[in-house]
């Protein structure tokens, strides 16, 4: 699409490396999307392990209450698992799965004989120090090994951090808890925003050294380039929801005009991000239907970037 070395693949590849992956780009660019595609349930031989940042607050940038995080998602769901086997129903056994929703990430490969044996391990996690909980923690990925995966710790939303308000958690997560996982036969993989790669990008005086220094693999996802990409992504998106027997691309000149996409591709170039971009493809579908409209016109793309 963007004439460069493929985005997905290079995730793939350093996930399965166990690197330490940086995938960045502005909000609403796709990096969920991405993770999601790449690591989602269909991928092979990997486990991953997505850590919501937002319920960590100022913690997250502490390993210690990374490391009960981490341990507490495991617990739950290797307890839910346990409730599934006894009970013979089956159900959404963990918060993890209703967190990870939105980017179609859970755990569902910790099941069966590993899946007790890590509720055995994390039964005491709140009991102990750092340190046995990242023994704990070793002990789990080197299991989950065993089994043939590569474990993929995952921090999707570190976005929420540019409205200033985790001055101190920013530099902790970045250069502490990152490094502090650098300790575990694990890959990681940060959805980070551009803003990050910015010379002193927690300080004013721009004094401080990389905040992605600890992330070996940096991914950036680039910017549409053209019309015709941002008509496939649309292309895309109908495919999901049409009946696989029509090609999309069949479709799309019934459904939009090539000036509501050029419009749509204008707006987009302004500087407004890939997802809001959709969304207004979306407002200007219901509104081209609430009007009778045969096909979404310029002046629906026109109109709905003020909804």
């Amino acid at each position: 699409m963007v004439g460069k070395e493929h985005v997905e693949a290079r995730l793939a590849s350093g996930a399965l490396s166990g690197h330490r992956i940086a995938l960045i780009a502005e909000t609403g660019a796709g990096k969920s999307s991405a993770i999601s595609y790449v690591l989602g349930p269909d991928a092979p031989v990997v486990a991953p392990i997505l850590v919501p940042v937002h319920p960590l607050g100022k913690g997250a940038g502490t390993p210690d209450r990374v490391a009960n995080e981490i341990l507490s998602l495991l617990e739950r769901h290797a307890r839910g698992v346990a409730t599934e086997a006894v009970t013979g129903t089956r159900r959404r056994v963990t918060e993890m799965r209703r967190r990870s929703r939105n980017i179609g990430l859970g755990l569902e490969w910790l099941k069966g004989e590993r899946a007790t044996e890590v509720g055995r391990q994390t039964e005491t996690e709140s009991l102990i120090s750092l340190r046995e909980k990242s023994e704990v923690i070793d002990q789990i990925f080197r299991g989950i090994h065993q089994d043939g995966l590569q474990p993929v710790i995952i921090f999707d939303d570190s976005d929420q951090w540019l409205a200033g308000t985790h001055v101190e958690t920013v530099p902790g997560f970045f250069r502490g808890v990152v490094r502090w996982l650098t300790d575990f036969p694990v890959s990681v993989v940060v959805a980070t925003h551009a803003r990050y790669l910015e010379p002193g990008a927690e300080r004013s005086d721009h004094s401080s050294p990389d905040l992605l220094e600890s992330l070996d693999t940096r991914i950036e996802i680039p910017r549409v380039p053209s019309v015709e990409m941002l008509a496939r992504i649309l292309e895309r998106r109908m495919a999901c929801n049409i009946d696989d027997t029509v090609h999309s691309s069949a479709i799309l000149p019934d459904a939009v005009t090539e000036q509501a996409i050029e419009a749509l591709f204008d707006y987009y170039s302004q500087g407004a991000p890939l997802r809001k971009a959709l969304q207004t493809a979306h407002i200007a579908l219901a509104d081209a239907v609430s009007a009778g409209a045969q096909t979404i016109e310029a002046s629906h793309i026109t109109a709905a970037q003020q909804a």
